[in-house]
């Protein structure tokens, strides 16, 4: 599985009504969670079957000012896997990172998220992974 991670800094961006309902009903689609911080920085984040699935919008289509493939290293469903997320984390290693670092990394992912995914109201836990930059990036979902 793959991720993508669409970034603009403005308000009216990415969540257009009309643009949310072209990338789901796209081939290979996985599932789409959106992020607005502060009114100010939103981000689309949209789970595809494929690599070749989720390069089928451009950026330029959805007025992304910046656009990152991700590969799905990890993908936990949390305690409350039925609710619908109201927030989230996401966490990126400033990179590049490492075959080693990253091996641990993994590792120390998977002993912890089991416990953490216990908590009530984790929704879920998706590990991605950018091949061009070795930067890894921990989307948790609450």
């Amino acid at each position: 599985m793959y991720g993508r991670i669409q970034t603009t800094d403005h308000a009216a961006g990415l969540h257009d009504p009309s643009t949310l309902d072209e990338i789901s009903a796209s081939p290979g689609f996985r599932g789409l969670y959106e992020l607005v911080s502060d009114g100010i920085c939103n981000r689309l984040v949209t789970l595809w079957d494929t690599r070749d699935d989720a390069g089928r919008l451009s950026a330029e289509e959805l007025r992304a000012d910046s656009d990152l493939l991700y590969e799905v290293r990890d993908d936990f469903d949390g305690v409350s896997a039925e609710a619908t997320p109201t927030a989230a984390a996401m966490v990126w290693h400033p990179g590049p990172m490492s075959p080693t670092t990253a091996e641990i990394g993994m590792r120390a992912r998977r002993r912890i998220a089991p416990n953490l995914l216990t908590i009530p109201g984790v929704v879920r836990m998706i590990a991605l992974f950018q091949p061009d930059t070795q930067q890894p990036c921990l989307l948790t979902l609450i």
